[in-house]
C-alpha cells in the first residue's frame, strides 16, 4: 500500500504505458492482488474559491474507470469532491466524501456502488463533539481505521479501530 499524488498520472501495467488512463490530478491510493485500483482523479469541476478541481474516489479495473461519488447534499452546480483510500478483497472501499462546500468531511464506505456516512453509522459510538473525518486500511474482516476529530478549540485527532457495523466479507456483500 501506498500514496500517490501526481499533476499527471499515468498508469502501466506489465510495464506497458496504459493510453486509456492518463488523468490530471490522479491519486493511486491501493491497488489489490486482483489488480483493482482505488483513488481519486480530477472531475473537471473547479469549486468557487479553488484553484485546483474537485477529485472524486474512484475504482479501476479491467481497464474501466468506475466514478464512486461522493455524499449527496451538494448545493446545485457544486460536486463534492471524495478519496478512496482503502479497498478488501470483497470490493469493499473505505475513504471519506465533503458534506458542506470548504472541504468538510465524513469517513466514508462504499458496498455494492452504495455509499454509507461513516459518522452517522457510528454516532453512538462518538464521543460528544467529535467528527469521523476519514477511514482507511480496511482488512477481510471489515475493521477498518477511523479517523475521529475534536470539534472543539485544540481538541486534536484520535485514530480507532473500528469494527463492521454490517456485513462486509465476499459472502454477505456479493
Amino acid at each position: 500500500e501506498g500514496d500517490s499524488n501526481a499533476y499527471q498520472g499515468t498508469l502501466y501495467a506489465d510495464g506497458i504505458h496504459v493510453d486509456s488512463v492518463d488523468a490530471f490530478l490522479l491519486t493511486a491510493s491501493q491497488i489489490t492482488d486482483a489488480e483493482v485500483i482505488v483513488g481519486s482523479k480530477d472531475t473537471g469541476y473547479r469549486p468557487p474559491n479553488f484553484d485546483t478541481d474537485a477529485r472524486q474516489a474512484y475504482r479501476y479495473e479491467a481497464g474501466v474507470f468506475t466514478s464512486l461519488g461522493a455524499l449527496p447534499g451538494a448545493p446545485a452546480g457544486v460536486e463534492f469532491a471524495s478519496l478512496a483510500n482503502s479497498i478488501n478483497s470483497s470490493g469493499v472501499i473505505v475513504g471519506n466524501s465533503d458534506v458542506q462546500v470548504g472541504g468538510y468531511q465524513h469517513a466514508v464506505m462504499w458496498i455494492n456502488d452504495q455509499i454509507i456516512d461513516l459518522n452517522t453509522a457510528y454516532a453512538s459510538q462518538l464521543a460528544a463533539n467529535t467528527v469521523a473525518t476519514d477511514a482507511y486500511g480496511l482488512n477481510d474482516s471489515g475493521e477498518f481505521v477511523l479517523v475521529v476529530e475534536d470539534t472543539q478549540p485544540f481538541g486534536g485527532t484520535r485514530y480507532y479501530l473500528a469494527r463492521p457495523l454490517i456485513p462486509t466479507d465476499r459472502k454477505s456483500v456479493v
